[in-house]
């Protein structure tokens, strides 16, 4: 089995976090989704919980909204999750967002789009930590192909009753200034 922990905080980002606990094992049989409230035994203390089926992680899904990039949950859980990259790896998706939205600890992950191909990737490294359990490319390609629509169309209905594609500056033009100039002096006084 390979474990992967969907990562949430927010009433929207929770809805798309069960959609993909459900869709997940569809798509490969072999993974394992690990997703609260639901995974916590009742009378279980959960952050010891939590904290070990972080540990045991092989892909971490973090479900990053609008509502929630900022929340204290989602960054304890991304950095447990990337405290140790040569084992798990940690996939932020972006639902109704911008990379340029991000700032801080979540910039520094190679964020995916909630769309088919860039989130075929999310798929394919967890079928890749599936090791010898992991399907064939092709394989994973056909089942891939015909489960996507499914889980575009619950996605897709979820950001629309959550008003969550409502656009708006979440960072002013300034603030990316200021950190493209902090990272540029950055780079050149590492060099």
């Amino acid at each position: 089995m390979t474990n992967v922990f969907i990562s949430w905080s927010g009433e929207t980002s929770r809805k798309i976090a069960e959609e993909l606990y459900r869709w997940i094992p569809s798509v490969l049989q072999f993974a394992q989704p690990y997703f609260t409230p639901n995974d916590v035994e009742k009378g279980a203390k959960w952050s010891s919980e939590i904290a070990q089926k972080l540990s045991d992680t092989h892909v971490g899904v973090i479900c990053l909204t609008r509502e929630n990039y900022e929340k204290s949950w989602i960054l304890f859980e991304a950095g447990a999750l990337s405290k140790d990259l040569g084992k798990s790896k940690v996939c932020s998706v972006l639902f109704g967002m911008e990379n340029t939205d991000l700032s801080g600890p979540l910039a520094t992950f190679q964020t995916t789009n909630f769309d088919k191909d860039d989130f075929r990737k999310v798929l394919s490294t967890i079928n890749e930590a599936g090791e010898d359990n992991h399907l064939p490319k092709d394989t994973f390609d056909r089942v891939f192909e015909m489960w996507w629509p499914q889980l575009e169309a619950k996605i897709s209905e979820i950001m629309t009753d959550e008003g969550a594609q409502e656009r708006g500056e979440l960072r002013s033009e300034r603030e990316l200034l200021e950190e493209v100039l902090s990272l540029s002096l950055l780079i050149v006084t590492e060099n």
